[in-house]
């Protein structure tokens, strides 16, 4: 009889999904990306002066991303808590395999 591979459920695909050194490569890039910008733009400085350089619609936009104080934002720590548990998880994967 032939041997079907059955699937494992959400926990096995979230597994999988963290274990992938490609998720690793991604959330690198897009924290190396963010932080370039986080050091374009000076952080926690008083909002008239944001006005000032980047104007209405920029000050509007980067300030509903939190572009402002990027390090504080839930965005960029969500990007650092995926990091750490694809760092976690990705070694110990190898492991089991």
């Amino acid at each position: 009889m032939p041997k079907t591979e059955t699937s494992g459920g959400i926990w096995d695909t979230l597994w999988d999904f963290f274990a992938s050194v490609k998720l690793t490569i991604i959330l690198l890039l897009s924290l190396a990306g963010t932080s370039i910008i986080g050091t374009l733009i000076p952080q926690n400085k008083q909002p008239m002066e944001y006005l000032q350089t980047f104007g209405e619609f920029g000050f509007r936009l980067m300030s509903a991303l939190d572009f402002f104080d990027m390090y504080r934002s839930w965005w960029f720590r969500l990007l650092i808590m995926l990091l750490v548990v694809n760092i976690i998880i990705c070694p110990s994967a190898r492991s089991f395999l």
